[in-house]
């Protein structure tokens, strides 16, 4: 299998430079590996070309040796040999040939005459179905269908003999796709294996053409054993498909394939750092997720820490984790920290969350492990020798069951996966669109040259392609949250009516009237009605049809554990068409004479009925598990499976959210509108909770898509980048402009409401986009000074453009909002932001005085709201729908720094008018967005009002709850140079623990920047904050 984790460093060099040219990959949107319902299968297009392509491909034959020293050769038919001397030999003439490394003389043996043949030679046939025999090959028995040609080249002073066969390209194929997929799989796996295997041979061949030969016999590039005496399915496959390519941008694909991707594709950029291509990316396989041929590897983790059965190399790990500690339960395992860019589920880190007993009292800890460098060799969950595997973790009751998958690169197709949809009824084409996206197959005719019975100038003759039929057209899929559920399908369009079968998720099903709660499908032979909601069509279904659905009324288990046979007819001496594995449940048409007429899956035919066990009713698995789950226990919605990903919202508990999918650990969920990723394990799917309803689109309004070139768009409170970050909103996602500026739009996402640059917004109907009509003014953001607008923007026309209300505060705060968002204002000092309504819940984060917030919610005495990035709730009476005036007077600088400094404008980047000394008492005028207007020794300007304080200094009352700078922005590629030895602190306050101690003028990372605070990075790996003022930040170089 070509490119396998094997594969030499030379071969990556060759791929970085064939791949070079191709442009880079694009993100796709996040989804699961479980899930079906985001999945597309769309059929590749067939187009024919006129032109003729030389089909003669020559195969290295390097699984017989780098520099064999003999050989042994018999003829298949008639041949010529030239070289030094020429003859020609009979059908089965042996002949034995040998090669010195020393001279690079080639010698053959006939009966026992020995000639020199030189250092070239070749052995032609001269009839289509001739070729030789090798005693030296992984299968002697086996022909080469083709010409016989030894090199013999000097390198770094050693002669080298290649052993390269001259074969028809579609010959070659015969030896390449059953040991490559293997012939026992389904016949349409198979021609996607011959078409993805045909593609990458010709591009070797336009790659190599001035090489000695175009590709190896081996894992290098493909397997190739010569043709097997019988002809099986894998011929079939590749006569079915013959001279058909795929091709992507007028290019040939490069159809890598890998044995197991573990449920996601790789991207050629991620694996093998080149380029990539952009139908080469990283995205979900639930296909090769259901397949159980898929290779993995499990563990089962039990909850209770000193269980019997419990792996006993984990519990050292644990336990040399927290020396000081007694381990009693395993609360959830959770893998995070994805080694790529979203949506890639490649996670790194694998958090136990357990609780112990610590200095005699019980406690909640959680040990991080790196997945790859502490825990995959001690326990033995290796599959690859390049640490690409993907970790997944479903809770069980009692126990956590951890599974490893992937096989291979994981780069393009999967053959486990395209066996999967094979035997769930898609097409080749289908499989081939699916793994190589927006491709078209491609139908050549190849030239096949050979010598003449007589003479020796070669013959070439043109051999006609595949005849192709046309595509079943009304096609829909199963869509389903997880691979282990299944779709019922009834003989009536009703919860109630009789189950006939069931279809996993994933299954192709023919489309016979699509309504709008069920749909009347065709699969196999059975017609039955299943839930709309869980199909995903493509072009437009019917909505009528006369067929009736199959009135099935008995049912048949395979008895025992061995497989059983599916024949062609009722009798043993029929071709066997399939094996079904014991235990599989069958839908019974008839029995008659011992046979019963069945269908399994989408296959139909006939088993012997003395193995099977009947039923008057359905024996299988019906469940179907709904889309929806309430929230168990608090817990936040992020915008990748991560925990240290953007949080989107804290969903309280109770909260009904939709499920799009589930991998065991992360769920992909939507709550309030908004798309994003919650654990698992704070979901409960047999419950029902409180639904949080989006907010409808108006008239007047539009949708667009964030396009943004991060993987993130910012949501500010205002139109200006000065404006504080309410959320970070995922590139692709929907949202519904309410105000549109030529460079500001005031946007709606879920609950949220703000503004985001026009330009990173993409709207779904050009037509329909707005006319500018200046950039939109929060007419409810607080005096004095006006809304900050960029230069750039119009003047408002005469009918300025609506704000949003979600920007206009109310007269006061009303109890029991149960809709709609406004904003307001903290009013106490440093108040709470707690993670539940409860005034004993955890704080996430303490508030100052004066912080603008959203109030997405209210109950009663609580408010749930969003400050920056974060969200939470206080106390109703810690909020007010009126800015809170600062008292008029004189205020000290309060820091634990030496000064402070009052710049010309309120931002960081103003100038400096002065520093002003710790404990200065200065003259308060007025305030605006965290700044604060004062006059200090005769000189006027502005200073972060975080550091005035109506007391001295060492009134300060240090407080261990962390302090939120809501200026905050993830930031990549910065760096900070510091001007003095600083201390970096555990959050926003010189009053938190201390971090580290940072020597002057060494370079840090930043990874958050704010305009009173950065968090940063220090080469040994110590994270905290710092004030920007003692930074000097470098931004990333374009």
């Amino acid at each position: 299998m070509q490119f396998r984790y094997q594969r030499a460093l030379c071969l990556l060099l060759m791929l970085f430079l064939i791949l070079s040219a191709v442009p880079g990959t694009s993100g796709l949107p996040a989804a699961l590996a479980e899930d079906t319902a985001d999945v597309a299968v769309h059929s590749a297009p067939l187009e024919r070309s006129a032109a003729t392509r030389n089909g003669m491909v020559r195969v290295r034959l390097l699984s017989i040796g780098s520099n064999p020293a003999s050989l042994t050769v018999t003829a298949v038919g008639a041949m010529a040999v030239s070289g030094g001397q020429t003859m020609a030999l009979a059908n089965g003439e042996k002949v034995s040939i040998s090669h010195s490394s020393a001279t690079g003389e080639i010698r053959l043996t006939r009966g026992s005459e020995t000639v020199s043949m030189g250092r070239e030679m070749a052995l032609r046939r001269r009839q289509t179905d001739g070729g030789f025999r090798i005693a030296q090959a992984r299968r002697p028995q086996n022909v080469y269908p083709g010409d016989l040609h030894l090199v013999s080249k000097l390198e770094s002073g050693t002669y080298r003999l290649y052993v390269v066969a001259n074969v028809y390209i579609e010959s070659y194929l015969y030896g390449v796709v059953p040991y490559e997929m293997g012939s026992s799989s389904a016949l349409e796996a198979l021609k996607a294996q011959a078409v993805a295997a045909r593609t990458y041979t010709l591009r070797a061949m336009n790659a190599n053409a001035s090489k000695v030969y175009d590709v190896v016999d081996t894992t290098a590039d493909q397997v190739y054993n010569g043709s097997p005496a019988e002809r099986d399915r894998a011929a079939e496959a590749v006569d079915a498909t013959r001279g058909i390519v795929a091709m992507n941008d007028g290019k040939l694909t490069g159809t890598y394939y890998t044995a197991s991707n573990g449920g996601q594709t790789e991207s050629a950029r991620n694996a093998w750092g080149s380029s990539g291509v952009n139908y080469l990316t990283v995205k979900d396989d639930p296909f090769d997720r259901m397949n159980p041929y898929s290779s993995t590897r499990k563990m089962t983790i039990y909850a209770a820490f000193s269980h019997a059965s419990q792996n006993q190399t984990l519990t050292r790990l644990l336990q040399a984790k927290a020396p000081n500690a007694t381990i009693l339960r395993i609360e959830a395992v959770t893998p995070h920290t994805p080694k790529y860019a979203a949506p890639s589920r490649l996670y790194t880190k694998l958090d136990f969350d357990v609780t112990a007993l610590v200095d005699g009292e019980t406690r909640r800890l959680t040990l991080t492990f790196d997945i790859f460098s502490e825990l995959e060799s001690a326990l033995n969950l290796s599959i690859n020798t390049t640490k690409n595997e993907l970790w997944s973790v479903k809770a069980d009751g009692e126990t956590f069951v951890l599974t490893v998958r992937r096989y291979g690169h994981g780069i393009g197709m999967s053959q486990r996966g395209a066996q999967q949809m094979a035997n769930l009824g898609y097409t080749y084409d289908q499989i081939l669109g699916f793994y190589y996206e927006n491709c078209v197959r491609m139908q050549y005719t190849f030239t096949h040259t050979i010598l003449p019975p007589v003479g020796d100038a070669p013959v070439t003759a043109t051999e006609a392609p595949a005849t192709i039929s046309p595509a079943a057209p009304n096609q829909a899929m199963v869509t389903l949250v997880n691979v282990e559920d299944v779709l019922n399908v009834r003989l009536t369009a009703s919860d109630n009516g009789t189950l006939l079968t069931t279809l996993p998720a994933g299954t192709a099903v023919t489309v016979l009237a699509k309504g709008e709660n069920w749909t009347l499908i065709r699969f196999g032979r059975i017609v039955g009605y299943v839930r709309t909601e869980n199909l995903t069509f493509t072009g437009t279904p019917p909505t009528q049809s006369d067929e009736n659905p199959t009135p099935i009324t008995r049912w048949a288990t395979v008895t025992g554990t061995n497989s059983l046979n599916l024949r062609a007819s009722g009798s043993y001496d029929a071709a066997v068409q399939s094996t079904i594995p014991g235990g599989a449940v069958l839908c019974v048409f008839a029995v008659e004479n011992g046979w019963a007429s069945i269908q399994y899956g989408a296959k139909t035919g006939y088993c012997a009925a003395g193995y099977l066990t009947f039923s008057d009713t359905y024996p299988g698995k019906t469940s179907q598990t709904g889309r929806s789950a309430m929230v168990r226990t608090a817990t936040a919605l992020r915008a990748t499976p991560s925990t240290a990903a953007v949080v989107l919202m804290n969903l309280p508990q109770g909260v009904q959210i939709a499920v799009q999918s589930s991998d065991g650990s992360w769920c992909r969920v939507t709550a309030g509108g908004i798309d994003g990723y919650v654990l698992a394990s704070s979901l409960d799917f047999s419950a029902v909770g409180i639904e949080l309803t989006p907010v409808p689109t108006t008239s007047g309004e539009q949708t667009a898509i964030v396009n943004s070139t991060a993987s993130t768009l910012n949501l500010r409170q205002g139109a200006g980048t000065e404006y504080p970050v309410l959320a970070e909103i995922p590139k692709g996602t929907s949202i519904i402009v309410t105000a549109y500026g030529e460079t500001w739009c005031a946007v709606r996402w879920g609950s949220l409401t703000g503004y985001v640059m026009t330009q990173y917004l993409r709207f779904d109907v050009p037509s329909g986009t707005p006319t500018p009509s200046g950039t939109p003014t929060p007419s409810g953001t607080p005096t004095p000074g006006a809304t900050p607008e960029p230069t750039a923007s119009p003047e408002p026309s005469e009918a300025p453009t609506p704000v949003p209300a979600a920007s206009e505060p109310p007269a006061k705060v009303e109890e029991d909002v149960s809709a709609g968002s406004y904003v307001a204002w903290v009013s106490a000092d440093n108040a709470p932001l707690r993670q539940a309504m409860a005034a004993d819940a955890a704080v996430l984060a303490t508030i100052p005085r004066g912080t603008q917030v959203t109030v997405l919610a209210q109950d009663g005495g609580w408010c749930y709201a969003a400050v920056g990035q974060m969200t939470g709730y206080f106390t109703a009476d810690a909020l007010s729908c009126e800015q809170p005036d600062a008292p008029l007077g004189q205020k000290y600088v309060s820091t634990k720094s030496d000064s402070l400094a009052m710049r010309q404008s309120p931002n960081t980047g103003a100038a400096i008018v002065q520093w002003l000394p710790r404990g200065a008492l200065v003259t308060f005028i007025s305030q605006e967005n965290g700044w604060s207007y004062i006059r200090y020794g005769g000189k006027e300007g502005y200073c972060a009002s975080q550091y005035l304080s109506d007391s001295a200094p060492g009134a300060v009352v240090i407080s261990d709850t962390p302090i939120l700078d809501v200026t905050l922005e993830k930031v990549t590629g910065w760096t900070a140079s510091i001007r003095q030895a600083e201390t970096l602190y555990q959050w926003c306050s010189a009053d938190a623990p201390e971090t580290a101690k940072v020597e002057a003028e060494l370079v840090l990372t930043v990874l958050e920047k704010g305009e009173i605070w950065c968090r940063v990075r220090t080469e040994e790996g110590k994270e905290g904050y710092c004030l920007t003022s003692r930074l000097t930040l470098i931004a990333p170089e374009n």
